[in-house]
């Protein structure tokens, strides 16, 4: 089993000669793991999303993001962003919920 060093996978703990030492909570099995859960929950929430009529999909329904699919431009730009923060960068950049202009865009991503 090898063990990913993430800073946010990670605590503390004191050894019994009181020295600081840094102790990984996630292993690879387990990030294989919760990433093939997230695809098969995106999938499943896609397949959802594409039961509305486009016009119902991108309707401002005054929330966080606006619409479905605004909701859906954002979590997956969270992801995104995620997943390069892993890799110790920090894009800038944000997705626009107008560049989802058709449910391939969506797949796509």
């Amino acid at each position: 089993m090898s063990v990913i060093h993430a800073p946010v996978c990670v605590t503390h703990a004191f050894t019994a000669a009181h020295e600081l030492q840094v102790v990984s909570l996630v292993n690879t099995d387990e990030i294989r793991t919760l990433y093939t859960y997230n695809r098969w929950a995106n999938r499943r929430l896609l397949r959802a999303a594409q039961r509305l009529p486009w016009p119902d999909f991108i309707r401002d329904l005054r929330s966080s993001h606006g619409s479905v699919r605004g909701t859906l431009a954002h979590i997956i730009w969270a992801e995104w962003l995620w997943t390069w923060r892993w890799r110790r960068e920090s894009p800038k950049q944000v997705f626009a919920t107008e560049d989802f202009h058709d449910w391939a865009t969506l797949e796509s991503r």
